[in-house]
C-alpha cells in the first residue's frame, strides 16, 4: 500500500488546516443514562467495601449490582510496576484481556470482590470502568458547509494527509476509491487487516472526511477529497465497543502513524464521563497520541441540550479538539455544548469557530499553535 506525501501547496498545513479538514465529522452520543444515574447516586457515598480504594463510582455502581459470579470491565492503571502486575491478577482469579503500554495498566475482568482485592494493591493508581461506547448516525449534508470549488478554503484538499478513522469500519465506497492505505479490525486480534464496515457509521464519517463525490457528480463531496485514510475498527455491527478497544486501536496508531503518515485521529464516539479527566484512561490515551504529534478531533456530545455536565469523553481530554453538534436547519451553535465542570473542557469548537457557550474559550484558542485567528480555517 502507497503513501502519498506530496502537498498541494508551497508550504506545510499547519495543525488547524489539517483539523479543517476533519473536524465536523466528529460526532458522538451518549449510552443508556442509567449507568450514569448510577454513578452519581455512587458518588454521594462509596459503595460498601471500596472505602478509600481508588476505584471509580462507575466501576463501584455496577461491582454493588452485580451478582458474586458475575465478571467485570475494567480498565486497570498502574503508578509503578506494571509488567510484573499480570501475574498478580490472575493469581487474584481475574482475566487480562489486553495490555496498555502508553498507560501502564490492563483491561482486566473481574467478580466484586476480585475487584476489590486488586484495588487493594498499592501500586494501583485507578480502576475505572470499560465502560461501552456507541457511535451516531446524525446526518451532516450541506449544514457541514463544505467550501465550494470558488472558496479560498477549497485549496485546502487534504493531499498528504493521512486521517486515521477510529470507527466500524470502512466500506469500499467508489467515493473513497484507493485512498483507504490500511484497514485493521481491534475487534478480532488486533493484527487483522481488512477492510470492511458492517454497520456503516465508519463510512459515513469516513465519507465527510474525505469523499470525493464523484458518484454525486460533487453534490456529496467530503471536506478533505484527496486526504489518505485509515480505518481502525474498534465498533461491532451494532455500532458498540468498549474503552479498551478504543484505546488499544489508539496504541495502534501510535505504533504505525511513521508508517502511514497519520497526522490527524478523527473519534466519532463517546461514553458519558464517570470520572475527572486526569484519571480516565481514555482521556489519558488520547493525551498520548496528541504528545505523539498527531492532531485528535473528538466529540463533545449531542445532548447540550439536556444541559450542562453533557461533554462526553474523550471530549473532555485537554488537548483534544472536542467538536459541537449542529444540526440541519437550525443555526449553528442552537445546540450549545456544555461544560462537564470548571477546568474538564478542553478546546470545544462549532463550524463558525468556538462554540458560545464554552467555558474556557481564551484558553482554548492556545491550541491554535500559533495561527493568529483560526476561525477562518475552522470555517470550513
Amino acid at each position: 500500500m502507497s503513501n502519498r506525501r506530496v502537498l498541494s501547496e508551497s508550504k506545510p498545513p499547519s495543525r488547524w488546516r489539517i483539523v479543517a479538514l476533519t473536524l465536523l465529522a466528529a460526532v458522538a452520543t451518549i449510552p443508556p443514562a442509567t449507568l450514569a444515574a448510577q454513578v452519581l447516586e455512587a458518588g454521594v457515598a462509596q459503595v460498601s467495601g471500596f472505602e478509600d480504594l481508588p476505584v471509580s463510582n462507575a466501576a463501584q455502581a455496577v461491582a454493588k449490582d452485580a451478582d458474586p459470579f458475575t465478571e467485570i470491565a475494567v480498565i486497570v492503571l498502574y503508578s509503578k510496576g506494571f509488567t510484573e502486575k499480570e501475574a498478580q491478577i490472575g493469581a487474584l482469579g481475574g482475566t487480562v484481556s489486553r495490555s496498555f503500554t502508553s498507560l501502564s495498566g490492563y483491561a482486566v475482568r473481574v467478580t466484586s470482590d476480585e475487584l476489590e482485592a486488586l484495588a487493594q494493591d498499592p501500586d494501583v493508581e485507578w480502576v475505572a470502568l470499560d465502560a461501552e461506547l456507541r457511535a451516531n448516525l446524525d446526518l451532516a449534508r450541506e449544514v457541514n458547509g463544505v467550501p465550494a470549488d470558488h472558496d479560498e478554503l477549497a485549496a485546502y484538499t487534504g493531499s498528504g494527509v493521512t486521517v486515521a478513522i477510529l470507527d466500524s469500519g470502512i466500506y469500499e465506497h467508489r467515493d473513497l476509491r484507493d485512498r483507504v492505505v490500511a484497514s485493521i479490525d481491534i475487534l478480532s486480534d488486533g493484527t487483522t487487516f481488512q477492510q470492511g464496515d458492517p454497520f456503516g457509521h465508519g463510512t459515513h464519517v469516513a465519507g465527510i472526511v474525505a469523499g470525493d463525490g464523484k458518484r454525486s457528480s460533487g453534490a456529496y463531496r467530503g471536506v478533505a477529497r484527496e486526504a489518505d485514510l485509515v480505518s481502525v475498527r474498534v465498533l461491532d455491527h451494532e455500532g458498540a465497543g468498549t474503552t479498551s478497544g478504543v484505546i488499544a486501536g489508539l496504541e495502534w496508531i501510535m505504533a504505525h502513524r511513521a508508517e502511514y503518515g497519520i497526522q490527524v485521529v478523527s473519534m466519532s464516539l463517546g461514553h458519558p464521563i464517570y470520572e475527572p479527566a486526569e484519571k480516565d484512561p481514555l482521556v489519558l490515551a488520547v493525551e498520548a497520541v496528541w504528545d505523539a504529534g498527531i492532531v485528535v478531533v473528538c466529540s463533545a456530545g449531542n445532548r447540550g441540550r439536556d444541559g450542562y455536565f453533557t461533554v462526553t469523553s474523550p471530549g473532555n481530554a485537554p488537548n483534544c479538539l472536542a467538536i459541537g453538534s449542529s444540526t440541519d436547519g437550525e443555526p449553528i451553535g442552537s445546540t450549545p455544548v456544555r461544560s462537564t465542570a470548571d477546568g474538564d473542557l478542553g478546546a470545544v469548537l462549532c463550524r463558525y469557530g468556538f462554540c458560545r457557550e464554552g467555558k474556557r474559550v481564551a484558553e482554548a484558542r492556545t491550541v491554535a499553535d500559533g495561527v493568529d485567528d483560526p476561525t477562518a480555517h475552522l470555517s470550513a
